[in-house]
């Protein structure tokens, strides 16, 4: 019997920051158009709004500029256009969100999953890794990297980093460092208190 996998997503918040988002979180990838969001005064600079979509309200993020105000450093935005490419993920996984088609008006599970769109720069590969290609935010490497306050930063934020392969349209392929989205806490870091 072998080690058990996850697939996780690429996505791209610039040319030098992807993450990876477990498959089974993300909703769907789609473009949205500037005139479709409903600015909110007075929420993160993060927020841009609310869109309809598929029936629902929901949250626009703009994720590189969320993460860098978290972890203090210069923004990795997105160029953002007219159009722009996001990430609709929610915090319940796939297998068992239920269709609205299979639910009563009186069964409250098809809303127990909260969404969210996060403006990206694009979407990469696939990647199926296992627990031990998972590297815990607490390893000596990232130690290093880190000052204490961004390591707890993303230790609430991320559940861990994986080394995969870059793979860019470089002739030899590279590894690098994918961290790895935890959709919950990134939900819950959003929510008033």
């Amino acid at each position: 019997m072998g080690v058990p996998s996850t697939e996780y997503v690429e996505i791209r918040l610039s040319t030098q920051v992807r993450l990876g988002i477990p498959q089974d979180h993300l909703v769907e990838m789609t473009t949205l158009n500037r005139k479709q969001i409903c600015p909110i005064p007075g929420v993160l600079p993060s927020l841009f709004g609310v869109v309809k979509q598929s029936g629902k309200l929901l949250w626009i993020l703009d994720l590189a500029q969320f993460l860098s105000d978290r972890l203090g450093v210069s923004p990795a935005s997105c160029p953002i256009g007219e159009t722009f490419p996001v990430a609709i993920v929610g915090d319940t996984p796939q297998e068992k969100r239920r269709p609205a088609s299979d639910a009563s008006d009186n069964d409250l599970d098809r809303f127990n999953c909260r969404y969210l769109a996060c403006v990206v720069a694009g979407i990469g590969a696939t990647h199926c890794l296992n627990r031990d290609e998972i590297r815990p935010l607490t390893s000596p490497e990232f130690s290093q990297v880190l000052d204490p306050t961004q390591i707890g930063v993303f230790k609430t934020l991320f559940s861990g980093i994986a080394w995969v392969e870059a793979g860019d349209g470089e002739p030899v392929a590279s590894r690098s460092p994918l961290a790895l989205l935890d959709v919950g806490a990134l939900l819950d870091a959003l929510q008033p208190v």
